[in-house]
């Protein structure tokens, strides 16, 4: 009986891990953000929805995405600053036409940070369709698109 080589072992081994169903696959996509941003309480708060669909790097399997959260900010500004809070994802997985899908949700206590131009995620960036005004102390609404990566 002949035996595996260390290497051949090892790239055998390799393999096998992936494609393993049980190995997590990156879905990245174009998102869009809507929300708002508070300065007249201290300290400020930004409230954000998010929705796309993401591609499955290789599997090519589509997935629906929407989240969401509302979130604090260390400091009393607005702008170029972080946030912190929970941020909830749902990603509703559609590997075939006609089936509901497998669905796949997080709700991650995350580090925000927020630019005049961009609201910059663990997963990604989201460019603003026009900067946050720190100076404002009403309430802001904001919108953009950004891509994201999440994990299955």
């Amino acid at each position: 009986m002949k035996t595996l080589s260390p290497t051949r072992l090892l790239l055998a081994t390799l393999l096998l891990v992936l494609a393993s169903p049980l190995s997590a696959e990156n879905y990245s996509g174009i998102v869009r953000l809507r929300g708002e941003i508070q300065n007249d309480a201290k300290p400020g708060t930004i409230s954000m929805s998010l929705d796309g669909q993401l591609t499955g790097k290789r599997s090519g399997d589509k997935a629906n995405m929407t989240g969401g959260g509302l979130l604090r900010s260390t400091t009393d500004a607005i702008t170029d600053t972080t946030f912190t809070g929970r941020l909830q994802t749902n990603m509703r997985l559609t590997t075939r036409p006609g089936s509901p899908g497998k669905l796949v949700r997080t709700n991650d206590l995350v580090v925000v940070r927020v630019t005049k131009r961009y609201v910059i995620l663990p997963y990604g960036r989201i460019k603003l369709e026009r900067p946050i005004d720190g100076a404002l102390v009403t309430r802001q609404r904001i919108k953009g698109f950004g891509r994201l990566t999440l994990k299955d």
